[in-house]
């Protein structure tokens, strides 16, 4: 059983409570990310907060209303702004400080299937979010309910303040971190996801990646409860929106670029990755289309898929040194659009049990639990 922190008010009031109440969480991810910088860039986190330093005033001035809430984070957990600040934009400092992506990626499987696709005429969205396994300790279920706009639930980790979820409005989230270059003008990704659980419908969720420009490229999986479902894969140099192509009714995102109009991007991911992220788009596109059932049990099965190994849908630490070797699946979800309700697994899908949360009006509804099954 999971509890889910329930996060409202103005955007300082909502980070003053997400503060308050994962502190020990927000500690554990400040620790983690220490090492990993001091792993990937050689940099003491006093670097790392001077880098985060020369973005402050820029970020304020692009989005006012997430600045606020990582202030209030800050207040509330008695930790630094530059370290909350730090923490949402992790991905980008990193690229900024060494010139080049990271060998350490988020891998990440995330999946549509629309009403036409399936058994239950549902509109279904999931996805594994991969990383490494240390940062399972510092993962929480919020339920933020703004002053104005649509209530949301995202699993996220501490101290951050947009990943991967949906709203009472019927629009949902997933994300695949991508490997193809850098802008120091952009929005960062997790203020995108934000805005992205905080939009009323599908158009102007889909508007955040596709009309602001993104620091580090990144693959944004949205869909809403009408039944439409598009990737927006997003480069510094290019946006394309990726439909469902083959008319399958399936739309399947991994770790590299498969948009037509980014096809002449370098992609290094193949460097970075290996076979892993090709073999996984692969899959999961044949689980979806071999099987056309919606249930839960059956969606959380094909996160929990095994072919490939440890590197397969469901990620498992290798035997390798450093944090390379510590990648999992390190939460699983699974949401039912059509009728506003989500699967979480706090660890990997094959293991454990699932956490069952819905939106009934403004209100999220949770504790039941399923078992899963590898």
């Amino acid at each position: 059983m999971y509890d889910v922190i329930t996060l409202s008010g103005t955007d300082f009031e909502i980070g003053l409570q997400h503060g308050q109440q994962c502190q020990q969480q927000i500690k554990a991810s400040l620790t983690n990310y220490q090492n990993m910088f001091r792993e990937l860039a050689g940099l003491s986190w006093a670097q790392v907060l001077e880098y985060a330093a020369l973005e402050q005033d820029r970020l304020q001035q692009l989005d006012p209303s997430a600045f606020e809430e990582m202030a209030g984070i800050a207040e509330g957990s008695g930790f630094t702004l530059l370290e909350i600040l730090s923490l949402n934009i992790r991905s980008e400092l990193l690229f900024a400080v060494t010139g080049e992506t990271t060998s350490c990626h988020d891998g990440c499987t995330s999946f549509a299937s629309m009403p036409h696709a399936n058994d239950a005429q549902a509109m279904m969205l999931g996805q594994n979010w991969d990383w490494i396994e240390a940062q399972r300790e510092a993962c929480f279920i919020a339920h933020v309910q703004p002053v104005s706009g649509p209530h949301y639930c995202m699993v996220t980790e501490a101290g951050i303040i947009g990943k991967i979820g949906f709203n009472n409005a019927g629009v949902g989230v997933c994300f695949n971190a991508l490997s193809c270059g850098f802008d120091p003008t952009g929005w960062p990704a997790h203020l995108l996801l934000r805005r992205i659980l905080r939009s009323p419908n599908l158009i102007s969720a889909m508007n955040w990646p596709l009309l602001n420009q993104s620091m580090c490229a990144a693959n944004y999986l949205i869909a809403s409860s009408d039944g439409a479902a598009y990737s927006v894969e997003v480069t510094p140099a290019n946006v394309d929106i990726i439909p469902d192509q083959q008319h399958s009714g399936v739309i399947v995102h991994t770790n590299h670029l498969i948009g037509e109009k980014n096809k002449t991007v370098p992609d290094p991911t193949v460097k970075l990755m290996g076979a892993s992220t090709y073999h996984r788009l692969h899959r999961c596109t044949q689980l979806l289309t071999d099987n056309n059932s919606a249930s839960f049990e059956r969606l959380r099965a094909i996160l929990g898929d095994h072919s490939g190994g440890h590197e397969g849908i469901c990620q498992h630490p290798s035997n390798k040194a450093g944090l390379l070797g510590t990648l999992s699946s390190v939460f699983s979800i699974v949401i039912n659009l059509s009728e506003q309700k989500a699967e979480i697994s706090m660890t990997n899908p094959c293991q454990g049990e699932s956490f069952s949360v819905r939106f009934a009006g403004d209100q999220l509804i949770w504790g039941e639990s399923h078992a899963c099954h590898s």
